[in-house]
């Protein structure tokens, strides 16, 4: 059975059928020219020889409108073997009678045809229902395979889902947050895992949120949720609560967003960050008072500092004739280390001062700050021979006289660690992402590459007063500039390649206008 069955795949579904019918159709012709010629009226050859052709055109037919049905194409070959069984089932009955001793078949290879002809219709539509039941028996294991698979993918989902789900209320508990949800037409709010430990009561609406605000933060809240609620941009902000008589900080970021059935909800995290508010806090005060230690100090030592350089150019001027040559050079080191430390005060007080006498960040031009700042270093660009090369530049929300002291700076300083060729300074703009990148590259000595962080902290200097003069306060100051203006300022350098110091400053809202 085995073979047969690979006989029949082999030979093929569709094209058997088609080649079988065409060939009983074929045979109409050999069946009736051998009945007349054995004398058969011609009515009754034609006769016979329909019966021969109608088969073999159900056959072609049939095998024509297969691929119209549903059966699957892998299953062709069940109805070629049910045809081909029937032909040779019969057909080998037929010639086995024939050559029996006793019995013959007067015109076998007719009687055949004829005789198959009409068991092969019924088995060509015995074999298309066969087809049609493994047909419908393979779709359905395929769909149950398909279910099944869709049941583990499920399975795994869920699994996943659960871990998931198991380390996010684990990271919530351990983080003192909650996710929450907040239904806007129906006003109903939901947190997941529980609200009542952050804020020691249950919140089910918005009068209940309300309640637990501190009365001076309300208004600020309602007015962000409004805002987002218009926008549809997500809010964030830092709250005061009251949780059981105490005053505590939650940060509750928010994104509204629309259901299916249209109505809005709003979604987010809160968490506890009354520890971070506590400790930034101390923090500020703790800088305050550092700067106002600074501001203080440096005031009150710039008055002693004149006095001893004062005195000592007294001394100098009054007693000349009486100190040998070694009492001047000591003297002269003494007037030039006070004059050094008057400098790092004055420095320092600037640094000090910084926020205190800080101006409100507007647009600025950034070409008029730079052309400011060269005609006050023209003196100093003069006596250096330097050329300076300055790009366009654009408008920023910048401090100008912050700015003005960033440039400055950065340029007095490509003046001072010139090299050998003549000084060549190049200043220019780039934009990106709503920041400005401002570039002021020279031709100078430049630096080794392990130096260019260390370059911005104050005090720290990679040369020796000798060697190029300064207080160690110029880079530490741009820095600070810049950050308060919410940029970030780096060096590129390599000895002998000159440097390139950059910075950030936020272009000029051009939405706004």
């Amino acid at each position: 059975m085995s073979r047969w069955k690979s006989l029949v795949d082999t030979f093929g579904g569709r094209p058997a059928i088609l080649v079988l019918g065409g060939l009983y159709v074929s045979s109409t012709i050999g069946v009736y020219n051998a009945e007349v010629a054995s004398g058969t009226p011609v009515s009754n050859a034609l006769f016979l020889a329909f019966f021969v052709f109608i088969p073999g055109m159900i056959l072609l037919a049939g095998g024509y409108w297969l691929p119209q049905t549903t059966i699957n194409p892998k299953f062709y070959p069940t109805v070629t073997a049910w045809s081909l069984s029937a032909i040779a089932l019969l057909g080998g009955l037929l010639a086995l009678y024939h050559l029996s001793p006793n019995a013959s078949i007067s015109k076998p290879v007719q009687t055949i045809l004829i005789i198959t002809g009409f068991v092969i219709v019924p088995a060509f539509i015995g074999g298309i229902s066969g087809a049609k039941s493994k047909t419908r028996a393979f779709d359905l294991e395929q769909r149950n395979r398909e279910i099944r698979e869709i049941h583990t993918e499920l399975e795994n989902r869920e699994s996943e889902l659960q871990r998931v789900q198991e380390r996010m209320e684990f990271a919530l508990i351990n983080t003192d947050a909650a996710v929450w949800e907040w239904d806007i037409e129906n006003d109903r709010a939901s947190y997941y895992p529980s609200e009542e430990p952050l804020f020691g009561t249950t919140i089910e609406n918005w009068e209940d949120f309300a309640a637990v605000i501190h009365p001076e933060d309300r208004d600020a809240v309602q007015q962000a949720i409004d805002e987002s609620l218009e926008t549809g941009e997500p809010k964030h902000e830092e709250v005061r609560i009251v949780r059981n008589g105490e005053v505590r900080w939650i940060e509750a970021p928010g994104q509204p967003v629309t259901d299916s059935d249209g109505s809005t909800q709003m979604i987010g995290v809160v968490r506890d960050i009354t520890d971070r508010k506590t400790f930034e806090q101390q923090l500020q005060s703790s800088n305050e008072r550092l700067e106002q230690f600074a501001y203080v100090a440096s005031h009150d030592l710039q008055e002693p500092l004149r006095m001893i350089i004062s005195y000592l150019n007294l001394l100098e001027d009054r007693y000349s004739d009486e100190l040998d040559d070694e009492a001047h050079e000591f003297i002269e080191y003494a007037v030039d280390g006070s004059e050094r430390m008057q400098e790092m005060i004055q420095g320092l007080l600037a640094y000090s001062r910084l926020d205190t006498d800080a101006e409100p960040l507007e647009p600025t031009a950034a070409e008029a700050v730079v052309d400011d700042v060269l005609d006050n270093l023209k003196l100093q660009i003069e006596e250096a021979d330097a050329d300076v090369i300055v790009g366009e530049l654009p408008t920023v929300e910048a401090d100008d006289n912050q700015l003005k002291q960033v440039f400055q700076n950065l340029v007095s300083n490509a003046i001072k660690y010139r090299g050998d060729e003549k000084p060549r300074i190049e200043i220019s703009a780039s934009r990106n992402d709503g920041m400005c990148r401002f570039t002021v590259a020279d031709n100078g000595i430049g630096m080794d590459p392990v130096y260019t962080d260390q370059i911005f902290e104050v005090f720290n200097r990679l040369h020796n007063n000798q060697e190029y003069p300064g207080t160690g306060i110029g880079l530490a100051l741009c820095k600070r500039i810049v950050e308060r203006h919410g940029g970030g300022i780096w060096v590129e350098s390599e000895p002998g390649e000159g440097s390139t110091f950059s910075f950030t400053i936020p272009l000029v809202d051009q939405s706004a206008d």
